[in-house]
């Protein structure tokens, strides 16, 4: 808490305590200096949040659909090199096969995860897709480069068949005036997708 001399509400000068700390309220008018100050930490992030310009929903959109190419052909390349002897003697019955399609699920959901948690925790909060579409997520309180916990968090189901519940709950949970809160997890996360300044 910041050192007041006087309260802020009737100006009664505040004096510190035998212990030498300060009172965590005005003796005169009652002002609980606390309260007082979460309000106007609160009323400051509503300021930040207002200069912010978030990404919109097709710039999140296009810088997905970039990664998730990436993604698809980095799932392909393992894919193909831990099976070369199979694809040799029959490629078209493995590539059509319902074994390849469930590994290469979870492959893309592995690959996938690792790819964004790693980019965005130390690329300044971007994958290849958002640097190109100029955006990035970060910490939605400090607007600063989150935790790797954050973007392990809000990346865990981006690349998996639960991505449209993701969406659906997270849709249902926010503010319907928010345009800065698009998926369960990422709500979970405390993370938020803004458009970097030219």
């Amino acid at each position: 808490m910041k050192t007041l001399k006087y309260c802020p509400n009737c100006g009664q000068e505040i004096k510190g305590k035998e212990n030498g700390s300060f009172p965590d309220s005005c003796e005169n008018c009652g002002l609980n200096f606390k309260e007082r100050e979460k309000k106007i930490e609160k009323l400051t992030r509503k300021a930040q949040r207002r200069e912010v310009n978030y990404a919109d929903f097709f710039q999140r959109v296009t810088a997905f659909f970039i990664d998730s190419i990436i993604i698809s052909s980095l799932t392909w390349i393992v894919m193909s090199l831990i099976h070369i002897p199979i694809i040799i003697q029959d490629p078209i019955a493995f590539y059509t096969s319902f074994y390849y399609f469930w590994i290469a699920i979870f492959l893309n959901w592995v690959i996938g995860f690792f790819y964004c948690c790693l980019l965005e925790a130390y690329n300044n909060g971007q994958t290849i897709g958002k640097k190109i579409l100029r955006i990035c997520t970060l910490d939605e309180n400090t607007f600063e480069v989150g935790s790797p916990e954050q973007y392990a968090i809000t990346n865990l189901l981006k690349t998996s068949p639960f991505l449209l519940i993701d969406f659906i709950v997270g849709f249902l949970i926010s503010d319907r005036d928010s345009d800065k809160i698009l998926r369960y997890l990422q709500h979970l996360s405390k993370t938020v997708v803004i458009k970097i300044k030219s």
